[in-house]
């Protein structure tokens, strides 16, 4: 029988870093490391939920097939309870940043990929347009709000999710609204930017993009 290598039998390892002490359930890091890395760059996922759900382990059947193929992956949460969108966005720029240093650790450049769906899209986009570190070499956004600010025919769930999350209606305050739309923040240091959306996506619509 041929002997079997720990390498084989677990070809990466997982690792959680808490934000706090004691530790908060939902600001949290997982990273996955391949046994050997082959990539430069690390890929960095946020995930969706309505601003008020979701986790971090739906991306680990991914992180685990990028694994294979030599990439440093991680996965982050952020507060969903009791939190506006900023606070969101200041919870996905920690992970960010201490995903930068674990990559560094590992003798990485520490430059990474983002992937934000819905949601977590969202609050990618504006962490990284706003942010004073220019380590993304791109970023991936799965059916994303690229605007808060109405559209017609919008779907009233996503409607109702995105004011409470806001904090406020677009009729009270019109300038959160365009503050919480990343196609207003687009600058000349932000990084490529690739949209991903369903043929049938009737939450997003992909006009919102023109």
């Amino acid at each position: 029988m041929p002997e079997i290598s720990l390498s084989d039998r677990y070809p990466y390892s997982y690792t959680t870093l808490c934000y706090d002490y004691p530790p908060v359930s939902t600001r949290a890091l997982d990273i996955f490391k391949p046994h050997e890395i082959t990539k430069n760059l690390g890929v960095l996922f946020v995930h969706g939920g309505s601003w008020r759900a979701g986790t971090r382990t739906q991306f680990h059947s991914i992180m685990h097939a990028l694994n294979q193929q030599g990439w440093v992956c991680g996965s982050l949460d952020y507060r969903l309870n009791q939190v506006s969108a900023w606070d969101q966005v200041a919870d996905v720029r920690l992970g960010r940043s201490l995903f930068t240093e674990h990559l560094k650790s590992e003798g990485c450049s520490g430059d990474l990929v983002m992937v934000g769906s819905s949601a977590g899209a969202h609050l990618m986009l504006l962490e990284a347009m706003s942010t004073q570190e220019p380590n993304a070499a791109g970023l991936v956004a799965v059916s994303a709000p690229l605007t808060f600010e109405p559209w017609p025919d919008m779907f009233p769930p996503i409607y109702a999710d995105m004011c409470a999350i806001a904090g406020a209606s677009y009729a009270d305050h019109p300038e959160l609204y365009r503050n919480l739309s990343p196609i207003h923040c687009i600058s000349s240091k932000t990084p490529p930017i690739c949209l991903l959306d369903g043929t049938n996506e009737h939450m997003f619509p992909s006009f919102l993009a023109d």
